[in-house]
């Protein structure tokens, strides 16, 4: 009998999750343990002026949908190009009636999108990045090396969730229970709850190159990644591996 896995994603991302439904799909066993949670932040959005900008990056769908939540009814400008990362941010996106311009569509990174950015992004061109208070400076940094103004507001905080009960918590602390990881910031969370630091003997399945960093920073040794950053992919691999 396969073991049950153990999903670590935010409450609000396995509403319609589809890693969660694939894995059912399949006969794998999965519970939802929600490690972290998503709450959101003040934001003047009277002070910015979405029409002064070129370019609107998204770099997750909540980065979407709470800037979607601040602005509600206003409309993107249609001069302003959107770029996304990653299948669920573009759909979220397309969700809110958001053209996006440009949308890697293998690699769903922020190098991979940087890649693309480099070449079509002008010098004094005016970005704006929605994300969230955790997300890397990288898009931020290498873009006002081309000469772009950038400017990056925090919409959202990804923070530990306490609400945990007794019983998921003993679970978590139970090697024999794998675990899935789609965030950097749930490894940490994970990291935080776990009352024995027994990671290198946990198998853990993660998504993206950040989110393994940080796993193998965490000590886990018995890491599995699929080479493409999707949920379709993960779940095949947990079901190969199990």
């Amino acid at each position: 009998m396969k073991p049950t896995v153990i999903v670590t994603r935010s409450q609000e991302d396995v509403g319609t999750d589809p890693l969660m439904r694939v894995l059912h799909h399949k006969g794998v066993d999965a519970v939802h343990i929600p490690l972290v949670m998503q709450r959101p932040l003040h934001v003047d959005v009277a002070s910015i002026e979405l029409e002064r900008y070129d370019w609107i990056i998204f770099t997750s769908a909540n980065a979407v949908r709470y800037f979607y939540e601040h602005y509600k009814a206003a409309r993107v400008p249609s001069s302003v190009k959107i770029a996304t990362v990653g299948q669920k941010t573009s759909a979220a996106a397309k969700r809110y009636d958001y053209p996006v311009f440009i949308n890697p569509d293998q690699r769903f990174t922020a190098e991979s999108l940087y890649e693309m950015l480099e070449p079509r992004v002008k010098y004094g061109d005016r970005v704006l990045i929605p994300n969230s208070k955790q997300s890397r400076d990288l898009l931020q940094t290498k873009l006002t090396e081309l000469g772009a103004v950038v400017d990056v507001h925090a919409f959202y905080e990804t923070v530990p969730n306490a609400d945990l009960t007794r019983d998921q918590l003993s679970m978590l602390n139970n090697p024999i229970y794998p675990l899935v990881f789609t965030s950097p910031s749930a490894v940490k969370a994970y990291n935080a709850f776990s009352r024995e630091k027994t990671n290198s003997k946990r198998q853990a399945f993660v998504i993206g190159p950040i989110t393994k960093r940080e796993a193998r920073h965490c000590e886990f040794k018995q890491l599995i990644a699929p080479s493409e950053y999707t949920f379709q992919h993960l779940a095949e691999a947990i079901y190969q591996y199990l």
